[in-house]
């Protein structure tokens, strides 16, 4: 924020603002929020020592269906940082 003040950058400062307080609708959100570009990766070990390593999982096999955006079927984050903050905090 102070980079963007400082540099009188108002789209740098929006995005920022949106990261840390979160995006007003899927409708806005980059790319990266959107899910469903991060490969899921994992390793099987079976019997007689058999094994699949690296094994690609589809995206939404993984993820609770809460998180699963219906309208596209990818998983998106709208919420900002300082929401999953608050949500770290009352794990603890």
């Amino acid at each position: 924020m102070l980079l963007a003040a400082r540099l009188d950058h108002n789209e740098l400062r929006e995005w920022v603002e949106r990261e840390l307080n979160g995006y007003p609708s899927a409708d806005v959100l980059p790319p990266y929020r959107r899910g469903g570009e991060v490969p899921v990766l994992a390793d099987f070990a079976g019997p007689y020592g058999s094994e699949r390593r690296n094994e690609r999982l589809p995206p939404l096999a993984v993820l609770p269906s809460e998180l699963v955006n219906a309208a596209d079927g990818w998983p998106v984050a709208e919420a900002g940082v300082g929401s999953a903050a608050v949500v770290v905090a009352q794990k603890r």
